[in-house]
């Protein structure tokens, strides 16, 4: 027989329709966009969440930073509130150590005033007593006082200067001494000194050779000046043996003069010098026995430097000695 044939088409199910596949790819894709959003939303709260968490940290942070600041500030105001103490305490320290040492510079001066004067200047004085003790007596004839009286009026003229060197150092030392510059002739100074020690210089037969024979004017403080030469010719004398020579000069120079005070004495050693202007007071007995002290030195150094000069000092052992110093010059006559 004849074949027989039928044709026919089965039809998926719908789930496996073109449609249906779209509809998964849709959904598919919903979900995923979904997903996205919700995650997107849950990274935002975390991130919103743990900036709210930085933020508080930060501020806590700034508080203890603040809190910090505020404690270094204490600290550093209670640092300079020390500091401020402790410079204070030390300035209170430095005062004190300046009174201690101006209280035992000044009980130094105190025990070598003292110690001067009950010395140097008790001594001659008792010594005038004691002949005037004698001539009252009748134990000293009249031709013996005679021939005592120069030597007795040498000790008044010794006396006379230590007497003006204690007086301007212990002022010099307790109050301090105010400089009086004026103008005057110095040469007037220098022939009163000489006629002042002449009779000295010639009761140890030492030639005191006056050069400065001309009108100096200067300009300084002329009691300070006066001293100054009083003292330089009364050590040039004191240390000069019989029949040597003390001789005052000058060198006028263009601003200032430079005078200076030789003798053909002793002398002196470098180490001796050295002592001349310590604070112990150097001290030398004359070559006659005569009381010698380095407060003399001390004075005119620094009366010398007051009115703006320098003293120098040229010895030599057994050969003489030399000082100097320079003192401004107005005019020439």
């Amino acid at each position: 027989s004849e074949t027989v044939s039928f044709s026919f088409h089965i039809h998926p199910p719908w789930y496996r329709t073109w449609w249906a596949y779209s509809a998964y790819v849709i959904l598919f894709v919903l979900f995923f966009y979904l997903g996205l959003v919700l995650n997107t939303r849950r990274i935002r709260k975390q991130k919103i969440e743990l900036q709210r968490k930085v933020d508080e940290k930060t501020m806590e942070l700034v508080a203890m930073n603040n809190e910090v600041l505020a404690m270094n500030n204490e600290v550093l105001a209670q640092n300079e509130e020390l500091s401020a103490i402790s410079e204070d305490v030390h300035k209170k320290n430095e005062e004190i150590r300046k009174q201690t040492e101006e209280l035992k510079k000044s009980n130094l001066t105190k025990d070598k005033l003292f110690s001067i004067i009950s010395h140097d200047l008790r001594g001659p004085i008792r010594q005038v007593k004691d002949i005037f003790n004698l001539v009252d007596m009748n134990y000293i004839s009249e031709a013996e006082l005679k021939t005592i009286l120069p030597s007795l009026k040498d000790g008044v003229t010794q006396t006379l200067n230590l007497t003006d060197n204690l007086l301007y150092w212990a002022k010099s030392q307790m109050e301090g001494i105010q400089v009086k510059p004026s103008n005057f002739n110095i040469q007037d100074i220098v022939d009163e000194n000489v006629q002042l020690f002449g009779p000295i210089a010639e009761n140890k037969n030492i030639q005191l050779i006056n050069s400065v024979d001309v009108s100096l004017w200067v300009i300084a403080d002329s009691d300070m000046i006066r001293l100054v030469l009083r003292n330089l010719i009364n050590n040039a004398i004191k240390f000069t043996n019989n029949g040597g020579k003390v001789i005052i000069r000058y060198e006028l120079r263009q601003e200032d003069i430079i005078f200076s005070v030789a003798d053909t004495g002793i002398g002196l050693s470098k180490e001796e010098i050295s002592l001349l202007f310590n604070e112990d007071h150097f001290t030398r007995h004359g070559t006659s026995g005569e009381k010698g002290m380095g407060l003399g030195l001390i004075l005119c150094q620094e009366f010398i430097e007051k009115n703006g000069g320098t003293l120098a000092i040229e010895s030599e052992l057994n050969k003489g000695s030399k000082f100097s110093f320079t003192i401004r010059n107005i005019q020439t006559n």
